[in-house]
């Protein structure tokens, strides 16, 4: 999206120079209550008091302040309240601390992204990397509903549906059987579409203000 908008932009000013002015319509909900707007920016607030202590926590752990190294601590803490008892949700395997950041442990897709082109937090999860390979580009239920043995493990799935009943309730239902369905009734690929529309208009505001006075 920002290539097209460099190609049109730069464009513009090869024929007619700079602009004086650039004027981005912003896709964004503007009749929000008082309360609503209250609601949004002490979500804000509590969202940001966390990713503080993240990066706290991984300045203790020596890893690097990235925003992958703390969507895994996020991810991690979403696995259950109780540390010591975070498991992979396919395979049920203990992932400890010592264990989040290395090559065996992944970020993984809860509905395929391909299908869904949904890459927000509430569609991932960490998950041991042999366990995300045996699941493949399918929704979990698909891939492990009918209790599968992949390289040799066998995957359980009411053990699985028991852990998932840990995650937050945005992800829960993303372990049901109708999973895609339900994703395509709450408004699908289009709710995802707005979403990235109103982030690009705020890339877009950003970016053209290098093209005249911000």
């Amino acid at each position: 999206g920002l290539n097209q908008l460099r190609r049109v932009a730069n464009a513009l000013i090869e024929a007619y120079g700079p602009p004086d002015q650039i004027v981005v319509e912003l896709a964004r909900e503007l009749k929000l209550s008082a309360a609503r707007k209250e609601e949004i920016e002490n979500e804000q607030k509590r969202n940001q008091d966390k990713n503080d202590a993240r990066r706290a926590k991984l300045a203790e752990l020596g890893q690097s302040d990235t925003y992958e190294n703390r969507l895994r601590l996020r991810l991690w803490e979403e696995l259950s309240g109780e540390p010591l008892g975070r498991q992979c949700p396919f395979s049920g395997e203990n992932i400890g601390i010592e264990k989040l950041f290395g090559a065996e442990v992944e970020i993984e897709h809860l509905l395929p992204f391909a299908q869904t082109w949904d890459d927000s937090p509430a569609n991932k999860t960490v998950a041991m990397r042999f366990a995300n390979r045996a699941k493949g580009r399918r929704p979990p239920y698909e891939a492990f509903g009918n209790g599968p043995t992949v390289a040799g493990f066998k995957y359980d799935w009411d053990a699985i549906a028991a852990r998932a009943k840990d995650l937050p309730a945005n992800k829960q239902w993303r372990f049901s059987p109708d999973a895609m369905n339900r994703y395509e009734r709450q408004g699908g690929f289009l709710a995802r579409q707005l979403t990235d529309t109103a982030y690009l208009a705020r890339l877009t505001k950003e970016y053209l203000s290098f093209s005249c006075d911000p």
